[in-house]
């Protein structure tokens, strides 16, 4: 993975020249920014080690090299492996606490290990005569979750 800084999906404040002050339930919530984020060998996925809403929660890329949180994912916190030219969860945590489990409970291996069960995201382009995308071994697995469902391509 390269090192460097990414500021995740767009970014730049601004103020508003407007008189009225906006209150703070109704400002926009702040995108999570990434650090040390690169592109993976395939050049489709961005993943970074670290993750603004998760400060002090590090993908070791020593234990998991080639994986990395996900930023613009539709979870908040979504950490990926690129193995070989498959994309597989290394999971979807709710807190930052569950990432630093899940993170703690497994080894790259063991998330590359999903592809040959048919459970990973390819990330080459399909054929051009291929009818779907959608992996249902991998969605059968996922009891309706949408982002699990995407996962597999569905």
């Amino acid at each position: 993975m390269q090192v460097g800084t990414d500021t995740g999906n767009g970014g730049g404040g601004g103020t508003s020249a407007s008189g009225s002050a906006a209150s703070p339930s109704s400002a926009p919530a702040a995108l999570p920014t990434g650090a040390n984020c690169g592109l993976d060998p395939t050049g489709t996925v961005n993943l970074c080690e670290q993750i603004s809403t998760c400060p002090g929660v590090d993908v070791d890329q020593g234990a998991f090299p080639n994986c990395g949180f996900r930023l613009g994912a539709a979870a908040s916190l979504d950490i990926e492996c690129v193995c070989g030219g498959v994309l597989c969860p290394i999971g979807v945590p709710q807190t930052c606490a569950d990432a630093t489990e899940l993170l703690a409970g497994q080894t790259s291996l063991l998330v590359c290990e999903q592809a040959s069960e048919g459970r990973c995201i390819s990330l080459t382009a399909p054929d051009a005569g291929a009818a779907s995308t959608c992996d249902t071994t991998c969605a059968s697995y996922c009891s309706g979750a949408p982002d699990c469902l995407v996962l597999c391509g569905c």
